[in-house]
């Protein structure tokens, strides 16, 4: 499927718990009057469906945006933004992003390709040299059965690229099982309760968890694209986004932590999770963070994001300015070319895991709302489905 040319619109879900952005095939079918291609009723039902998990208590609540052809055909909320003051969901809900934050990261980073201030070929080490000769961790079995961690030199340095690709051999503490994620766990690294430079600092002396290029991982890989692009262009994170994506793109309810003057607006979880039945703590976003995480510690509503995603998609938006727009428009293409769909595919068939939905896993309700969103296309309209982090479409007048 190709992102650049055929998927012209766009559904967005935000609820009190992820982040889920879903496009389809445009096959030509003739817009309706009331949808611009969608059956009314079946975008109702998808509302049920979504009323339905939250009065099971499956799901807090949501903000649900649908549009194609620039237009915002539907918008819903359902449920509680915050179920321990029984807060009701609005359109204007402020959402931890977590891995939504990667596609930010990475637009900038893209951008700063353009300018010639890195190159994707960059050895990381040149523009964080803490990261130079860094060691893979290999898992053997000693003589009396116990797991050990060997350290081994890695073949050739992380490059940007693998940064951007999730192929530089980092990974998360927090999925799975390894001797190299035990010691992620230990040092904190999925956190951001660390400054930049002291973060670097811990990672640097633990192993790799594979060799860099070798293998796709899903991993704290933004996270240090994020520091290096505060290396480089001398701003923090937050400083470096807002001033080259959220205020030209009218996202003003983007950020790092949410202001005192909006943390009503801040959806919450359940108290237990209603599937793993453990404890839930989320980031703690109503107060700047020690470390400004590229890879999991944005905010936003579901309009703003919604903007960004369509310009993804598009390389337009009535809200920026036209230099910005033969900016944005040429970086996004890469992204959303056919190639980069097609090793998105590759990457999760080798992986074994199913479609991808934010970070790198499908839940049971992400499945179960995906059939939901594509039964809600009219019955003529026969596109295949297929899920993607980054959607959008061109806007128009009804366009927040």
């Amino acid at each position: 499927m190709n992102f650049a040319t055929v998927a012209k619109h766009a559904f967005l879900v935000l609820t009190a718990s992820c982040f889920m952005a879903l496009a389809t095939a445009d096959t030509g079918v003739s817009e309706t009057i009331y949808n611009q291609g969608f059956a009314m009723p079946r975008l109702n039902a998808l509302t049920a469906a979504i009323d339905e998990d939250v009065r099971g208590a499956r799901l807090p609540g949501a903000v649900i945006l649908v549009a194609r052809n620039g237009n915002l055909v539907y918008a819903e909320t359902a449920g509680l933004q915050d179920p321990a003051t029984r807060a009701t969901m609005k359109r204007d809900t402020i959402f931890r992003l977590y891995s939504m934050t990667k596609p930010l990261v990475s637009v900038a980073a893209m951008m700063m390709v353009e300018e010639g201030k890195i190159f994707l070929a960059d050895p990381v080490s040149k523009h964080l040299p803490e990261l130079a000769n860094l060691k893979v961790g290999i898992e053997r079995t000693d003589s009396r059965g116990m797991q050990t961690l060997e350290v081994v030199p890695t073949k050739r340095e992380i490059t940007i690229q693998d940064l951007l690709r999730h192929t530089a051999g980092f990974t998360y503490g927090f999925e799975g099982k390894s001797l190299v994620k035990d010691e992620y766990k230990k040092n904190g690294i999925d956190g951001a309760d660390q400054p930049s430079a002291e973060w670097v600092g811990k990672l640097a002396k633990l192993p790799l968890q594979s060799q860099p290029g070798s293998k796709w991982e899903y991993s704290i890989a933004t996270d240090v694209l994020g520091v290096l692009l505060e290396r480089v262009s001398g701003q923090s994170l937050d400083v470096l986004l807002t001033e080259r994506i959220f205020r030209p793109l009218g996202m003003k309810d983007t950020a790092f932590f949410v202001e005192t003057a909006k943390q009503n607006r801040i959806a919450e979880p359940f108290e237990i999770d209603p599937i793993w039945k453990t404890k839930v703590i989320l980031s703690d976003v109503r107060k700047p963070p020690a470390r400004y995480s590229g890879g999991g510690g944005a905010v936003s509503t579901a309009d703003d994001y919604l903007r960004f995603a369509q310009f993804c998609l598009t390389g337009a938006h009535s809200m920026a300015c036209a230099s910005f727009h033969r900016k944005l428009s040429t970086t996004c293409w890469p992204i959303t070319s056919r190639a980069c769909a097609q090793q998105c595919r590759q990457a999760l068939q080798h992986r074994g895991r199913g479609r991808v939905m934010d970070s790198g896993w499908a839940s049971p309700f992400d499945m179960k709302l995906a059939k939901r969103i594509r039964s809600a296309q009219s019955a003529s309209l026969t596109g295949t489905g297929s899920v993607a982090q980054i959607s959008g479409s061109t806007p128009g007048k009804n366009w927040p």
